[in-house]
């Protein structure tokens, strides 16, 4: 098998090989000295069909050892090439499509077979080749995809015209065996690839990297011990706790695909679930190729106590064969083709790796035209090294998977609140080094359009990981007692675990599952809509030897923990809510509040293109989305105050049409964007004319601006470093911009929020300065004072003097404005307290809330007194201007 390695170049099989090689075996030679001239011609009715992409790199210039004995047993699998396979790859972008009749309308195992799978002519021909060979069938799977046969060395150089060598490996203590010329085979019937014909690369799993992360100087163990497990470590119910708190989901009804080419001890699993109570549900098996269980290990005891701490009501699929590429290849064909009488996994799991080639891809594909979410571990070993490979972790850089990082957590103790989180240094990350060779690794769709610079990700090249999960300090029962684990490969399952979470909400209001997670998950992250769907890691590196200044974790999406950590039921209801319901309809509040009925609503559009909304003064603004599969938003309208009168919404003046746009901010009459290349515009009030918009003035043009903020007259921009810039009234000169001062430059700055002449910012730890008007001279930035100092703040919102911070329990709380002295930070009180709510909007003197069930309220001025204005569970998004409340409406 032709193999991608971690430490070099790419393999040759993605380059195209124009090269055709004589066969070398042995009794070719004898033959030749004979004087016997032999030829593809004499040896059969019709030319021989040779194959491309077989032999290693690594052969190259390499002396052979030996030839490889005899009598050596190989496993190969040998593959046919998909029908349709174009038609497939449309498909899959319109099942992730919402604007797609076919969104969500996943392939069931047979109808992939009727419409994709090999002919079953072809796989007739096939299986009489291989009969006629003497090639052992261990497997011959009923998708029809490809074929695994066992056979001696000897009868795999005759059968496929090449002659199996040892080499000595470059990088690890051992020989790999190889064939040095490309396989030709008697069969006319086209072979898509045959894998096995090296072991240069093996399957592998993580090691736990718990002693060593604790022996580095860079780690650190929960300080306060913070979890319930073992010496405070994280165990059980920690991670329901800090990820999904409050959510009564359990994973019921979920079959979670847990990939093990290594044993595990049920009595460890028992004893793990009985210390935390979590139900004892039975582990279904599912071995194949003879394999029975295999040895244990505490990779296989982590995976699953970690699915079932996350999804306790889940049903736990655990699926093992030989530790070999040919078993790898057989699992993942079960995975998405159950023949043992299991269900059908929507939610899979692996820390193993294991390299790519054209039966790999088949197979992943497949996964995802089923509605089947693979999450990969990232690696541990820091960032990938784009030039080498090294540190590279497939099939983490596959498009078709969901790539997992780690991070280190804190919480505020056993079984409490999630509280921060960091990126660990270990945490696999980077962009794929084999975009330039091979299409499949190009920049995937849902991340096209984004502002990877801050970042200093790929615009060509698939970028990961795409989320992450705490993969440090954690406690698994093993072999009969606790022991510390550590590793990205703890972040997985418990990814897949919540991914059974959101699917069974699915199941439970009737809406198909999330199916492959990446669009729906950049989806969420990139609309800007849902502050609390993830909590952003932006503290924290993955720098190695191999790429000694390569990444930060960076505000917003990094190489490091991609969009960050689930954030509980907000992102459960976001995934879930993904395309089934389409973003749509805007509201305003006429003033009667909710009696048996809420009938104070008038709606103003319903447009299933509106991702986002903002008002400001008596100006209520809109953004659409263009590119419906999670690309970046562009057209912007302007409400010309006209309602809808029955389906018709006329009232609205289209401003702007640009796909860079990925926010707005308004300030009474004043509407401004920015885009993802960091340009900031302002709208001059003129609309667009046709396909001309030509109403807008650069301001900026700075790759680092990552959010803006507008009010009072005034206009700030916050920078991905953290820096705080006030503009001070001047346009763009080409591409020159030089109206900004700065005001502060602090990397801790997560948030801006602007209020007539006050500035207001919020630290990623929580606390909550004020700016006292005064600009930065150099870099020192004095003008600051502290409100607050809370790592529970999650957002903050201003409006007619008044200052007000959300928490993540749900507490909201209104500050008097006096300053923190020392450590103490008395000036603040408590308003309100429901644990559902998910944002806060302010305008003057008003204040609502939004709950995750889509009641909206008003604030009546004291303490815990607020008015219900209206219960929509399709709500999705509130704002507030010029004494008005709007709403943005899911619509079905």
């Amino acid at each position: 098998m032709s193999y991608r390695s971690t430490s070099a170049s790419p393999p040759d099989w993605r380059a195209s090989v124009n090269r055709v090689f004589k066969r070398s075996s042995s009794r070719l030679a004898v033959l030749s000295a004979l004087g016997i001239l032999v030829s593809p011609a004499v040896l059969s009715a019709h030319p021989l069909q040779t194959l491309q992409g077989h032999v290693p790199q690594a052969v190259s210039g390499m002396t052979p050892v030996k030839v490889l004995p005899d009598a050596t047993p190989i496993d190969l699998i040998i593959g046919l090439p998909v029908r349709n396979a174009d038609r497939a790859q449309r498909l899959l972008q319109d099942l992730y499509d919402p604007s797609s009749s076919q969104f969500h309308q996943y392939l069931s195992p047979q109808e992939y077979v009727e419409s994709y799978a090999p002919s079953a002519d072809s796989y007739a021909a096939l299986l009489s080749f291989v009969k006629a060979n003497n090639l052992a069938i261990v497997s011959a799977p009923s998708n029809r995809k490809f074929v695994h046969v066992v056979a001696s060395a000897a009868t795999v150089d005759k059968v496929f015209h090449v002659t199996l060598r040892e080499y000595r490996h470059p990088s690890e203590n051992r020989l790999f065996y190889a064939t040095d010329v490309e396989p030709s085979v008697d069969l006319q019937t086209p072979l898509s690839f045959i894998s096995g014909l090296d072991n240069f690369h093996q399957p592998g799993r993580f090691t736990n990297h718990f002693v060593q992360t604790k022996g580095d100087a860079r780690a650190q163990a929960p300080s306060p011990a913070s979890g319930s497990g073992n010496g405070g470590l994280y165990s059980g119910g920690d991670f329901r706790a800090a990820y999904a708190p409050g959510v009564s989901l359990t994973g019921r009804g979920q079959s979670v695909g847990i990939i093990e080419l290594n044993g595990y001890n049920q009595s460890d699993i028992n004893t793990y679930e009985t210390t935390y109570g979590i139900p004892k549900t039975p582990i279904r098996n599912v071995y194949l190729d003879g394999y029975t269980g295999g040895s244990p290990i505490s990779e296989s005891a982590a995976d699953i106590e970690l699915v079932v701490s996350m999804a306790p009501g889940s049903s736990p699929t655990v699926y093992g064969a030989s530790y070999s590429s040919a078993g790898i290849h057989d699992v993942l064909n079960e995975l998405a083709n159950p023949s043992k009488g299991e269900p059908l996994p929507y939610q899979i799991t692996t820390s193993y790796y294991f390299f790519y080639d054209q039966n790999v891809y088949d197979s992943l594909t497949q996964l995802a035209l089923q509605g089947q979410a693979l999450f990969v571990a990232s690696g541990d070993f820091g960032a990938y090294n784009e030039t080498t490979g090294s540190g590279d972790f497939p099939p983490a850089d596959f498009p078709y998977v969901t790539s997992v990082g780690g991070t280190e957590l804190r919480t505020s103790g056993p079984g409490g609140r999630f509280v921060s989180e960091s990126a660990a240094y270990f945490s696999g990350g980077g962009y794929s080094p084999w975009a330039s060779g091979d299409p499949h690794f190009a920049l995937p769709s849902w991340q096209f359009g984004m502002n990877l610079s801050l970042a200093h990700g790929s615009n060509f090249a698939r970028n990961a990981p795409d989320v992450a999960m705490v993969a440090d300090d954690i406690s698994i029962y093993f072999n009969g007692q606790w022991q510390g684990f550590t590793g990205t490969s703890a972040a997985a399952p418990l990814w897949a675990g919540f991914m059974a979470l959101a699917n069974q909400q699915a199941a439970d209001i009737g809406v198909q599952r999330v199916g492959f997670a990446n669009p729906a998950l950049y989806s969420v992250a990139r609309s800007g809509g849902c502050s609390s769907c993830f909590h952003d890691i932006t503290v924290g590196n993955n720098f190695n030897e191999a790429n000694p200044t390569e990444y930060n974790a960076v505000k917003g999406f990094d190489l490091v923990t991609g969009w960050g950590t689930p954030g509980g039921s907000s992102l459960i209801n976001a995934l879930v809510s993904y395309g089934s319901v389409a973003t749509g309809s805007i509201w305003r509040y006429t003033g009667t509040p909710c009696g048996a009925s809420c009938p104070g609503w008038v709606m103003l559009d319903d447009n299933s293109a509106t991702v986002d909304i903002a008002a400001s003064g008596g100006n209520l603004y809109q953004v659409h989305q263009r590119n419906a599969t999670g690309g970046v938003a562009a057209n912007i309208w302007r409400f010309t105050n006209e309602v809808c009168t029955g389906a018709s919404c006329p009232g609205w003046i289209e401003l702007d049409d640009n796909p860079a746009t990925v926010a707005i901010a308004a300030d009474g009459n004043n509407l401004y964007q920015l885009h993802n290349t960091g340009r900031i515009w302002k709208s001059t009030g003129v609309s667009c004319n046709g396909s001309s918009c030509p109403g807008w003035e650069m301001l900026d043009d700075n790759v680092a601006a990552v959010a803006i903020a507008a009010s009072g007259g005034n206009l700030y921009q916050l920078h991905s470093d953290g820096s705080i810039w006030k503009w001070l009234g001047g346009v763009c000169e080409g591409v020159a911009c030089y109206s900004w001062e700065m005001l502060d430059n602090n990397p801790a700055a997560k948030a801006i929020v602007a209020d007539g002449n006050n500035l207001y910012e919020l630290h990623d730890n929580g606390r909550i300065f004020k700016w006292t008007g005064a600009p930065c001279v150099d870099n020192a930035c004095y003008s600051w004072v502290q409100l607050d100092d809370n790592a529970a703040t999650i957002s903050i919102a201003a409006a007619g003097g008044n200052l007000y911070e959300l928490h993540n329990d749900g507490t909201i709380l209104k500050s008097t404005d006096a300053y923190c002295i020392g450590d103490s930070c008395t000036g603040c009180t408590t308003i309100g307290s429901t644990a559902q709510t998910i944002s806060i909007v302010a305008d003057s003197n008003n204040l609502y809330r939004l709950r995750n069930t889509g009641i909206v309220e008003s604030w009546n001025g004291i303490p815990h007194s607020w008015t219900e204005i209206d219960n929509n569970p399709l709500t999705t998004q509130i704002v507030a201007g010029g004494g008005n409340v709007y709403q943005l409406h899911e619509r079905h």
